[in-house]
């Protein structure tokens, strides 16, 4: 198939990457953008059909809501956040952290099955809405509210309490 990989982004081990597609004959077929601001991921991100990470230590995958709101079907190591906004089988894939094997037949089913990817996608597009900015603060608004409210309502029955035991004494 006509496949090419997308690697975006800057690290320190941005050139054994590159060593490492030259090495197995894939340099070809591999881009590397190295750094790229971070108004232009957008760009990257509609030329893609799929979106693969390998982060396991990211608590709340901004990259991962991202590549969802552009349509594009999630293929990750179940962690903590990343595990948190994929869902299994619906909106990409979550594979066992370190099984190599699964993780590349998830991908290999992504690539060959157009179908699958646009369904996904559009999964991915209305999880992605969860996290909207909107919607998040709404909800923050909310938590923050009832805080107050039943710090509130602790508040007043801890004076009447005080009250009633004034009386008593």
């Amino acid at each position: 198939p006509n496949i090419r990989l997308l690697m975006v982004g800057s690290g320190p081990e941005l050139g054994n990457m590159k060593e490492w597609a030259q090495h197995i004959g894939i340099a070809d077929r591999v881009h590397f953008t190295g750094q790229v601001a971070y108004n232009q991921i957008p760009r990257y991100l509609v030329t893609s059909d799929i979106f693969v990470t390998a982060s396991v230590t990211e608590v709340h995958p901004l990259t991962v809501i991202e590549a969802m709101a552009s349509g594009l079907p999630v293929l990750g190591i179940e962690s903590p956040g990343v595990g948190d906004t994929i869902t299994d089988d619906e909106n990409g894939y979550l594979i066992p952290n370190e099984d190599l094997a699964a993780f590349t037949a998830k991908m290999v089913r992504l690539i060959t099955d157009g179908v699958l990817r646009q369904k996904m996608g559009a999964q991915a597009r209305q999880t992605a809405q969860r996290y909207s900015y909107e919607r998040t603060s709404q909800h923050m608004l909310e938590i923050y509210e009832q805080v107050i409210a039943e710090h509130a309502v602790h508040r007043g029955l801890r004076a009447r309490w005080i009250r009633f035991w004034d009386r008593w004494r």
